[in-house]
């Protein structure tokens, strides 16, 4: 009978070689008849030691690997007590589990079994093992390299400056609303201001100061709207003895009310 070192009288192994286990009185293979086994009793189907006393615990003549009883563990000691978890997304904590690492150290996605913080989220930097937000330490800041390094404002409302920092659009350059750079303005606050570009710096102008009497305009030769008081004709210009007129654009003359002395 292969690998068996004893047999009764009816030809049934009763004790089999070390390295196979008695299985229905024939002789199987630890690890074929106990998963994970590497050493089991030569006179019974229990396995003494498993095929790696780290990835796999024994319980009951057993082997188990470890995350079948230890969620993301890959080294453990028994089914309570891990002592590696299976990737840097995790961390193992003071019960011998393992759990994720944001759950452990706030804004980090992955750590070292120790608890600390090997790399943060986009949004935040890291500081002695410690992540923290950008925009805790530096002011409409989306991604930074560290507490004094932006590399990318909130949004276009914001610009990112040479030290480094962001500011609003408004503060960086006068009547800006949105700006794509601290020198290129793209939208003014209102249609009272117009874009004007230049070589260095594309920045916002009051229509009135480009045409006189224009209260809203596209461009700087371009109104859209006079003030009260003017009239719209291939421009702005005051309406002789008018008191009131139509402040949309007209190609002639609209006056809603007249002086008439």
């Amino acid at each position: 009978m292969s690998n068996c070192a004893n047999c009764n009288e009816i030809v049934a192994c009763s004790i089999c070689q070390n390295g196979y286990a008695l299985v229905a009185g024939q002789c199987v293979l630890c690890s074929i008849a106990l998963p994970g086994c590497l050493g089991c009793s030569n006179t019974s189907n229990v396995c003494i030691s498993c095929a790696s006393n780290t990835t796999y615990y024994l319980l009951s003549g057993s082997c188990y690997l470890c995350n079948s009883s230890l969620a993301s563990c890959s080294v453990c000691f028994d089914a309570q007590t891990c002592t590696q978890c299976t990737n840097t997304s995790y961390s193992l904590v003071s019960n011998n589990t393992c759990q994720l690492c944001p759950y452990v150290i706030n804004f980090c996605i992955s750590c070292n079994s120790s608890a600390l913080c090997l790399t943060c989220i986009n949004n935040s930097y890291y500081l002695s093992t410690v992540c923290y937000l950008c925009n805790a330490s530096l002011f409409g800041c989306e991604l930074c390299l560290s507490n004094q390094t932006c590399i990318q404002c909130f949004n276009n409302t914001f610009a990112l400056l040479s030290n480094d920092t962001c500011l609003y659009c408004s503060v960086v350059i006068g009547f800006c609303s949105l700006c794509s750079s601290s020198t290129e303005c793209t939208a003014c606050i209102s249609n009272q201001y117009c874009l004007i570009p230049t070589p260095s710096l594309t920045y916002c102008r009051w229509c009135e100061f480009l045409m006189m009497a224009c209260y809203e305009c596209s461009n700087s030769s371009t109104c859209l709207k006079c003030g009260l008081g003017i009239l719209a004709k291939n421009g702005c210009t005051k309406v002789k003895g008018c008191l009131q007129v139509n402040p949309n654009m007209s190609l002639s003359s609209n006056c809603l009310s007249c002086n008439n002395t």
